[in-house]
């Protein structure tokens, strides 16, 4: 079970209420106007679907019939007390998912009573080191970094720190190009995690029926973040195989979408693209009035992003992805798993959402497709 959760405002930002929350629920569109620390809290959680059952490996070790095994290897009579630091890069829709999955699995872990510390660096990068630092620092028994940034700061700091402190992934297009590890069972004894590569390929096939002579794509990401880069390697692949032409727009931080986005309408795009970037999400609703001024169809490559503007999306189950991690959360922290028994693996459940308003200030029809196999996030 989850005891409390913890938010505290760090680093010389607006200071947070400190909240103290029994069940976060899931929001596909939570979290965008959160201060910093501040989790976001909503009450239509949705059900993850599909996620399979994850159970300790045959070798692990098992508690006694009437006892706990702590994280340091003694025994209680109850659940294990344990600190859980979860760090975030940015309030963005799925990446709030990750985080609510995760709390609501652990308050459904009776082995263990997890406080969750948790922490959002509002879009800004450089705040991901102290926040890691000050994890460690305090003794965290764990730690969940939710999406790529996170992920390659905290294991920095691991290695850095020398301990092996727990650590736990979501949201994470690729952990091997970002270097976390180089297989899926060749990496630190203390890392693992669930791999989130989002699929592409129905992001065409539902362009292709919104408008079936459309040939050309807008894309704006952030270079700095190789979860883009991937993302957007992988849209140009499947633009390549179906003769389709793709431009592309940087930006460097939220503020500078609507501007990228502008550039890519004056280019004579048929729709704009929208990768798993969280500093593109984090500002789309420069994108979202670029789209609506010029009549160009979102397409995001997840789902929740409808709920930001997009007027089609389809991509993972991030909620499931929290679910999962809060799963391995509960048997390491138990004392019946470690990491090391955990293979870094790619969770397959996909979803369709669709927003109707945001596809009418598009100035398209919702086609069949999506009507019949979404659902309406907006």
């Amino acid at each position: 079970m989850k005891r409390a959760t913890n938010t505290i405002p760090r680093h010389g930002r607006t200071a947070a209420t400190l909240a103290c929350v029994a069940l976060i629920a899931a929001s596909c569109g939570g979290g965008d106007d959160a201060a910093e620390g501040t989790a976001a809290t909503t009450d239509d959680a949705p059900a993850a679907s599909g996620a399979p059952e994850i159970t300790a490996p045959p070798d692990a070790t098992e508690a006694p019939p009437d006892a706990t095994v702590a994280p340091d290897g003694g025994d209680t009579d109850g659940p294990v007390n344990a600190t859980i630091g979860i760090a975030n890069i940015a309030p963005v829709a799925a990446l709030e998912l990750v985080y609510q999955g995760f709390s609501d699995g652990m308050d459904e872990c009776a082995a263990v009573d997890a406080t969750i510390d948790y922490r959002n660096a509002e879009g800004d990068g450089s705040q991901l080191g102290p926040i890691i630092s000050e994890f460690l620092d305090s003794d965290v028994d764990m730690i969940l970094a939710i999406s790529t940034p996170v992920l390659q700061a905290t294991v920095a700091a691991n290695e850095s720190d020398g301990r092996g402190t727990p650590v736990l992934f979501g949201a994470v297009t690729n952990p091997y190009a970002a270097e976390a590890a180089a297989g899926p069972d060749d990496k630190p004894a203390w890392l693992t995690g669930w791999q989130a590569d989002a699929p592409v390929a129905g992001m065409f096939d539902i362009a292709a029926a919104i408008n079936p002579e459309g040939t050309t794509i807008g894309i704006a990401y952030d270079p700095s973040q190789v979860n883009s880069e991937i993302a957007v390697a992988k849209m140009q692949a499947e633009a390549d195989a179906r003769g389709m032409t793709v431009e592309t727009a940087t930006i460097g931080d939220s503020s500078e979408v609507g501007t990228a986005a502008t550039s890519l309408a004056s280019r004579d795009i048929d729709f704009f693209f929208v990768p798993t970037d969280s500093i593109l999400v984090n500002g789309l609703a420069g994108m979202v009035q670029v789209a609506d001024d010029f009549d160009i169809p979102m397409i995001a490559q997840d789902a929740n992003i409808t709920r930001a503007g997009a007027a089609v999306g389809t991509g993972l189950d991030y909620y499931g992805d929290g679910q999962r991690n809060a799963d391995y959360a509960c048997q390491i922290l138990a004392g019946e798993a470690t990491p090391a028994d955990f293979p870094i693996q790619q969770f397959p459940d996909e979803l369709i959402g669709y927003n109707t308003a945001a596809a009418e200030a598009q100035g398209f029809e919702l086609p069949a497709m999506v009507l019949d196999n979404g659902n309406d996030l907006g």
